[in-house]
């Protein structure tokens, strides 16, 4: 018996039927990083991505959804004609750069499905080698 296992545990559910004899716990690796730690590359799971987009959006949408009120209302509010027109330049040339990004690096995804234009980060591929 495997020093991990109470006694009285019955082989099977301590080797799960490897030759080696290795204790389940020690050889399957994390289950939340990626599964087995052989040749495999450990990525973090999904719950943990999807909580850092969520977390970058909230603090972008936050620094935007602050500053830019507060700068444009000092500047509209102002009285002056400069001011404004400026004002108005700046959300030009900003709206220009994000067309020019989305030009750059946007991808075509008119009517098509999520898995279609990113491979899903739960996906299984078949390898292909050792089982």
């Amino acid at each position: 018996m495997g020093p991990n296992f109470a006694p009285g545990t019955p082989k099977s559910a301590q080797t799960r039927g490897q030759p080696t004899g290795e204790p389940v716990s020690r050889r399957a690796g994390s289950v939340r990083m990626g599964g087995s730690r052989r040749g495999r590359r450990a990525t973090p799971p999904p719950q943990t991505r999807a909580l850092c987009i969520a977390f970058f959006y909230a603090v972008g949408m936050a620094l935007g959804g602050i500053t830019g009120p507060l700068l444009f209302n000092g500047l509209v509010s102002s009285g002056k004609t400069t001011d404004t027109t400026l004002a108005f330049c700046i959300g030009a040339a900003l709206m220009v750069a994000a067309g020019l990004v989305e030009a750059a690096i946007g991808v075509r995804a008119e009517r098509r499905s999520l898995e279609s234009i990113a491979k899903p980060l739960t996906a299984v591929t078949a390898r292909s080698g050792n089982p």
